[in-house]
């Protein structure tokens, strides 16, 4: 069984239990221009009949997306699961919208980086995929996701830069907020806004024996979020 679309948006397929088996995939068809998640649907123990999937008509990047020694991001990218950059240098041209669904994360490690240049005129956006829903301040992600997270870096990793970049809606349940930097002193935020941020310490930043650059840069409206078992937050906005 299967299901064609031309059309950008959530679905349900609806399959016939008794045209399907237990281990069953489910195909399916969509143009060269589209992206689906989940890639893979395979029938359940319980029969399923009906299952839900979104056609997106921008690139998806989940856990099952190969990155390389180089990557190149533009226009619009859909993160939909935790990524991690452990030895990929990552360019952002300007004007691109990257959406984080699932309460996601970006996170770089070992040599790994990210070149997110854009310019007045045409900002880099990072954002949550729907930041009309999040409530920052309590202990529920819904709508949000986890931010960008700097751990485990090696020396010879190259400085990191975000420049004319917007940094938004991430409300991060375990740790620092918007941009987490752990042990690694090259990163750069210049001219870039972060704003309507949350996390357990540090709304927008979150700095760990670290030292970074910024310049030119504006915090808006972050704060900390608290959470009786975790003990007291720390820090407000940084």
């Amino acid at each position: 069984p299967g299901i064609t679309t031309n059309s950008e948006g959530e679905y349900s397929i609806v399959a016939n239990q008794n045209n399907i088996s237990n281990n069953d995939k489910l195909l399916l068809n969509t143009p060269e221009n589209k992206f689906i998640y989940p890639r893979n649907i395979v029938v359940g123990e319980n029969m399923i009949k009906q299952i839900d999937i979104t056609v997106f008509d921008h690139l998806v990047v989940d856990d099952e997306t190969n990155f390389g020694e180089t990557e190149n991001w533009s226009n619009h990218i859909n993160v939909l699961t935790n990524i991690t950059l452990s030895n990929t240098k990552l360019t952002i041209a300007p004007g691109t919208t990257i959406k984080f669904y699932n309460q996601s994360h970006l996170k770089i490690t070992d040599k790994g980086s990210i070149l997110a240049k854009g310019t007045s005129e045409n900002q880099i956006t990072f954002t949550a995929a729907n930041i009309e829903a999040i409530n920052l301040y309590n202990s529920i992600g819904k709508g949000s996701w986890s931010g960008i997270i700097f751990d485990a870096m090696h020396a010879e990793a190259s400085t990191s830069i975000f420049d004319y970049c917007k940094i938004e809606g991430v409300k991060n349940l375990w740790l620092g907020g918007a941009i987490t930097i752990n042990n690694f002193s090259k990163v750069e935020i210049l001219n870039s806004t972060i704003r309507n941020s949350s996390g357990l310490n540090g709304g927008a930043l979150n700095v760990l024996n670290s030292t970074l650059t910024i310049r030119n840069t504006i915090f808006k409206n972050n704060g900390t979020i608290s959470r009786s078992s975790y003990g007291p937050p720390e820090g407000g906005t940084i």
